[in-house]
């Protein structure tokens, strides 16, 4: 009985995770992006991500922001490193939603220098 048990808990976290892999993995396109619980008055078609099978990213934003670099997906957290930019950590992006046709993204986004993060969500679509 307990075989099954700690088979079936493995069947359960890898097939999750490779559906959640599944799911991600494409062109993505925001329609909505907030922070700190209010919407920002940007052109949210502009912010764009790229992920691919082979665990590469690329993302596109406002202002023509870009990076664009490697990432690795544990559990529900996408952990992203631009290889564009010197000196830059890794981004640690929590995975909300993933479902074959869109994609919820939070993370913590530092407005001002010396300030507390807030919550920033983008809601995607697939394109």
């Amino acid at each position: 009985m307990r075989i099954y048990f700690v088979g079936l808990l493995l069947f359960l976290f890898f097939g999750c995770q490779s559906s959640l892999e599944k799911n991600i993995v494409g062109k993505w396109q925001a329609y909505q992006v907030t922070l700190g619980g209010d919407d920002m008055k940007i052109d949210a078609n502009e912010v764009q991500l790229h992920l691919t099978k082979d665990k590469k990213y690329s993302f596109k934003s406002t202002i023509g922001y870009k990076e664009a670099g490697h990432y690795i997906l544990e559990q529900n957290i996408l952990q992203t490193t631009d290889t564009i930019r010197s000196n830059t950590n890794p981004q640690h992006l929590l995975v909300e939603q993933a479902h074959p046709d869109s994609l919820i993204i939070k993370m913590a986004a530092i407005v001002k220098e010396g300030t507390e993060p807030k919550e920033q969500i983008i809601y995607m679509t697939r394109q």
